[in-house]
């Protein structure tokens, strides 16, 4: 397993492929969007001008946004699928979130092909990423997961087999639900103290110390240019976080939900957090979810998120 090739360049693509770059393997990059790719190039690794090329590779990680550019990578016109000869039988490995239907279906198309898929989403961010310190959460066959170990493990410090095929991005969703709900709370208490007069020094290492630690607190200060108080008065400039969660609700493992919070003294700002579907999984692999109450509240604000200021109340 030499030959990797990488298709998606973004935020958590690009470092991946440095990570595969470093670690030794043949490493071939597509993304239509060139430039990330000849940065790439320049430090080691060879640009694919479409996906065909990059069928002849052992491994094939795909690393793109959505289901849609999933499907079309894969089974499109001009996706693996249309470009696959006797000569090829390449491993998928499918990075990004998405649905866990989505893989299932194109495990199916796989195996009529031929072809072994898992599902191998990571969290960490673009710094793990970089570091080569991502959790990965993988889905199929164990035997596939095996043989992907290698090259899962130069960009993924911790490699969790979940099951079978899917079940990754159901772990992975259910992750984004907790660091979202953990992403805006967190925003939202340490925004209460500020506005009370206490700052951040004070009130960090307390509840680093304490049960209110999570990820954010402990990567602080990363943790600050995801959910930072100081831009609340600024909201659409964390929208890309916004668009994270509304992905994981219309994947159907999570819902957003505002609620106004009131303070005794004024009203200060809403508070954003992961309410949980509840998800049954058939026998037959089908995925019931039923929301639960006022769920649905949070569509009417995804166009226009509140505006929220911090406002220093005496002591």
């Amino acid at each position: 397993m030499e030959r990797v090739a990488l298709i998606g360049t973004g935020a958590i693509g690009s470092p991946i492929a440095r990570c595969l770059v470093r670690a030794g393997f043949t490493t071939t990059v597509y993304d239509v969007r060139k430039e990330e790719a000849e940065r790439l190039v320049a430090m080691g690794a060879k640009r694919a001008d479409r996906v065909a090329d990059c069928v002849a590779s052992d491994v094939i990680l795909i690393v793109v946004a959505d289901d849609r550019q999933l499907e079309d990578v894969v089974a499109g016109p001009d996706g693996i699928f249309s470009n696959l000869s006797a000569a090829v039988s390449p491993v998928i490995v499918v990075v990004s979130t998405v649905s866990p239907k989505t893989v299932r279906d194109l495990g199916e198309q796989c195996r009529t092909k031929g072809l072994e898929i898992i599902d191998a989403p990571v969290s960490g961010g673009h710094v793990a990423a970089e570091r080569g310190n991502l959790s990965v959460m993988i889905g199929g066959a164990k035997g596939t997961f095996e043989k992907m170990r290698p090259v899962l493990s130069a960009f993924g410090r911790r490699l969790y087999y979940v099951g079978e095929l899917g079940d990754g991005e159901i772990v992975k969703l259910i992750n984004n639900m907790l660091g979202v709900a953990n992403m805006w709370l967190t925003m939202e208490a340490l925004a209460t103290g500020v506005s009370s007069g206490l700052s951040l020094d004070t009130l960090l290492p307390i509840v680093d110390a304490s049960s209110g630690s999570n990820f954010y607190i402990r990567n602080w200060p990363m943790g600050m240019q995801v959910c930072p108080v100081r831009m609340l008065s600024r909201l659409t400039q964390i929208i890309q976080k916004i668009k994270m969660a509304k992905r994981t609700l219309k994947y159907g493992v999570g819902a957003a939900v505002y609620i106004l919070m009131k303070p005794s003294r004024q009203p200060f700002c809403y508070l954003f957090y992961c309410c949980s579907f509840c998800t049954i999984v058939e026998a037959d692999q089908t995925i019931i979810h039923e929301p639960l109450e006022n769920a649905g509240k949070i569509l009417k604000y995804w166009g226009q998120p509140p505006r929220c200021t911090i406002k220093k109340q005496p002591r």
